[in-house]
């Protein structure tokens, strides 16, 4: 794999050093990059190599810590992905894969936006945090005979530590997909086998409680 034109940017920090941009771009190519191929009776699957590919994209990051409540984050991050094939391919279903077409699982668009707090209690460090994440649609298989991802999630964390070389254990409760998403991770269908799709979803709503130490 070839990364070429890449460029990364850090600039100063702003606002009495409360806020701060980071920025890169790419431009990667690919040899005989390996996809994931289901057979035409739907019943195994193997490794092929396609031959070639390449992609563009650029990944952002803002980050503002404000001065009216230390310990008080926000971050966003951003990136944008555009790959496709460079050569025509032959997929396991028969399928003419032409040159220019969307690789899979690589969604254009992901963020990701965390509110943050953390402060010390004495001699132990509460911290918290809620994260918004998007990850934009894209296709399944070389094939694209199904879509994924296009979902949104919401995430939500706490936790009490020691600091220190304390005995005392960590306690921390996280509630992932609040919002009980059914978004689909993965997709695997053969079109010309005519056999019901295999479909993986995220994780539902989830409410982990934690309480961990070490001696």
């Amino acid at each position: 794999r070839d990364v070429t034109g890449v460029q990364t940017c850090a600039l100063p920090i702003w606002f009495q050093r409360t806020l701060r941009f980071d920025a890169s771009l790419y431009h990667i190519r690919w040899k005989n990059p390996q996809v994931f191929q289901i057979t035409k009776d739907g019943l195994s699957n193997y490794i092929d190599n396609v031959g070639g590919a390449k992609g563009d994209g650029a990944d952002m990051e803002l980050r503002y810590k404000p001065k009216f409540l230390y310990g008080l984050s926000l971050t966003e991050a951003a990136s944008w992905n555009h790959t496709v094939t460079t050569e025509p391919f032959l997929s396991s279903s028969g399928k003419n894969i032409v040159t220019g077409s969307p690789w899979p699982l690589a969604p254009h668009w992901q963020t990701s936006t965390t509110l943050a707090y953390d402060q010390p209690i004495g001699s132990w460090l509460f911290d918290a945090a809620l994260r918004h994440t998007y990850s934009g649609s894209a296709c399944n298989l070389i094939d694209c005979t199904a879509q994924v991802f296009g979902y949104h999630t919401l995430n939500a964390n706490m936790s009490l530590s020691p600091q220190g070389d304390s005995w005392w254990p960590q306690l921390s409760v996280a509630m992932t997909n609040i919002t009980d998403t059914r978004g689909k991770a993965d997709v695997q269908a053969n079109s010309t086998a005519g056999v019901p799709n295999w479909v993986t979803y995220i994780p539902p709503r989830m409410l982990v409680l934690r309480l961990s130490g070490q001696f």
